[in-house]
């Protein structure tokens, strides 16, 4: 079994299939994916989301508690469609890439997945996480990342259950600006380092190492 995260093989009906397990988290060809990020000449932070609808493991009410919390700032969010009572979180719904490129292009900081324990899940690697890094962008997280986050300061893990709004608060106003670079991430999430480890489990198994 090779799956993406801990998660994916633990208490579950795979854990008890007797065989070899392996984790290889996702990753994406960061040559796809051009810098959208750009430096704004303004106090206001813009924080963008992408997320299908009806997924409560999204977090779409904690995002509604940030923008209850941080007033001046905005919050953007594609995928899913409603009415707030915040006047500061703009709902777009389902978009193309080509049509909420020119809205993410316009933000600051991203939003990954806030409550993944609502899944009983405590590890991922989302493909919106890495599609954020790979256009430029810091992103916030609410769960255990596959990445290294010790050499990824412009990601930034926080509690959903218990909120630091001034820790938040900070590292926006340290990576409102903050671009990163495709060099940065290319060991971190990048397809060639993670698909050439995919290939060798199979290269192995196919020579029957595996089955000894």
């Amino acid at each position: 079994i090779i799956a993406v995260s801990p998660d994916a093989i633990l208490d579950n009906i795979f854990s008890r299939i007797p065989c070899k397990k392996y984790i290889v988290p996702n990753s994406i060809n960061i040559a796809e994916y051009p810098i959208l990020k750009k430096p704004k000449n303004e106090s206001k932070i813009n924080f963008f989301f992408i997320g299908s609808e009806d997924q409560e493991w999204h977090g779409l009410d904690i995002i509604e508690n940030l923008a209850a919390y941080f007033t001046d700032y905005e919050f953007h969010i594609v995928g899913s469609f409603s009415k707030s009572k915040n006047r500061n979180i703009y709902y777009y719904g389902k978009l193309e890439e080509s049509s909420y490129n020119s809205i993410m292009e316009s933000c600051d900081i991203c939003i990954g997945t806030l409550a993944l324990f609502r899944k009983g899940m405590k590890f991922a690697c989302p493909l919106k996480v890495r599609e954020y890094l790979a256009k430029g962008f810091p992103v916030i997280i609410g769960y255990e990342e596959m990445i290294d986050l010790s050499v990824a300061p412009f990601i930034l893990k926080i509690d959903p259950l218990n909120i630091n709004y001034i820790a938040i608060d900070k590292f926006c106003k340290i990576y409102k600006d903050y671009i990163v670079s495709h060099n940065e991430i290319l060991e971190l999430i990048g397809s060639e380092k993670y698909e050439r480890q995919r290939i060798s489990i199979f290269k192995q198994i196919i020579g029957g190492r595996e089955f000894n």
